[in-house]
């Protein structure tokens, strides 16, 4: 009986693929095509260029799209478009999604009624300097449990916890499960990737596993070294693998990480990277998380060592922290603008 099920369920399979098949991508290409007509493109190369950073790029060539669309007709337009499948969700509460289309394409969503804004899916990457970090393999030993320097600077003994646990979720590169000095934590609930091939619990980098360390290894074990949340009972991690284990990503891979740090419940969230420029689309949602959600967005300020803004970490809506040495003054590699908040020793 088992296996005649399986033979009757093998041929409804294999009908339903041959039908997916032979109609639906047909149909999806006569869609496609309908919308192109229905609008008129812009063939203006200039603005074309403006849009890719200022770079060429041929029509044909296939680029990385993050759409921000107005309502389901807009969403099931931006799903025609993508050469990939049928979109990749960023946001549902902020109808965002990435997609991959060819670069002509970017005009005629940007015409379309049903869709609010269209901007290019850029680099963004881990930011450098860090004290203490070293690449993941090289760590320094330490033999007993040392406090690093700016956890007595930022006092937190000083400031008493309430009954219940606080969630904090760290983007980043990902987060060593297997770490002496850090919580172990369930595989399947406390930690997202968007990156095929890349896990969150893993961190083939080492920086994610750093920045988390300094937020909440293990206090009083003796070993590695103690955080601002030395008790693990305290505190609950989430981990989003904004970035993959070289250390670079994708504005949507960190947008999407984002997102399931608020879907997770966690009401601060750390990121120490940045890349690329203002984006209008990571402004409203990261505006949405601070005014409606009620979720605080710390990220690093930057490493240039200049006035200019850094993004993240200059959006409005997120707090932004410089470093400073072990005297309380301000690095020279560290951003100075209005935009700083909080100045913190890396």
């Amino acid at each position: 009986m088992k296996f005649a099920l399986f033979s009757v369920t093998a041929l409804v399979a294999t009908f339903l693929a041959g039908f997916t098949h032979a109609g639906i991508p047909d149909e999806k290409k006569r869609s496609l095509r309908r919308h192109r007509e229905h609008t008129k493109g812009n063939d203006n190369d200039a603005d074309n260029d403006a849009d890719n950073g200022g770079k060429p790029k041929d029509n044909n060539d296939t680029i990385d799209l993050i759409v921000k669309y107005k309502n389901d007709d807009g969403r099931n337009v931006v799903g025609m478009y993508d050469t990939k499948g049928s979109g990749r969700d960023i946001s549902r509460k902020y109808r965002t999604e990435v997609i991959t289309t060819n670069k002509k394409d970017m005009e005629y969503l940007k015409q379309d009624p049903n869709i609010e804004s269209v901007e290019v899916d850029f680099e963004v990457y881990a930011l450098s300097n860090m004290h203490d970090y070293a690449p993941a393999g090289k760590e320094k030993r330490h033999l007993e449990e040392e406090t690093p320097s700016g956890i007595e600077m930022v006092n937190p003994t000083g400031l008493q916890q309430g009954d219940n646990n606080v969630t904090v979720c760290v983007v980043h590169t990902g987060y060593d499960n297997d770490h002496i000095d850090l919580p172990d934590l369930n595989a399947i609930y406390y930690g997202y990737s968007p990156y095929d091939g890349e896990t969150w619990n893993h961190d083939g980098n080492g920086h994610g596993t750093h920045c988390a360390g300094i937020i909440g290894a293990i206090g009083g074990n003796g070993k590695g070294v103690t955080s601002l949340n030395p008790d693990p009972n305290k505190l609950d991690f989430f981990t989003s693998k904004g970035l993959r284990d070289s250390g670079h990503g994708t504005l949507s891979g960190v947008l999407s990480a984002v997102q399931k740090c608020v879907d997770s419940g966690a009401k601060t969230i750390s990121m120490s990277l940045g890349g690329g420029g203002l984006s209008n689309i990571t402004n409203d949602q990261f505006s949405g998380h601070y005014g409606n959600d009620g979720v605080l967005i710390m990220a690093a300020a930057g490493n240039e060592g200049t006035s200019d803004y850094n993004y993240p970490a200059s959006y409005a809506s997120v707090m932004s922290v410089a470093a400073v040495n072990n005297h309380g003054v301000s690095t020279n590699f560290s951003q100075y603008n209005d935009q700083v908040e909080s100045k913190y020793i890396l």
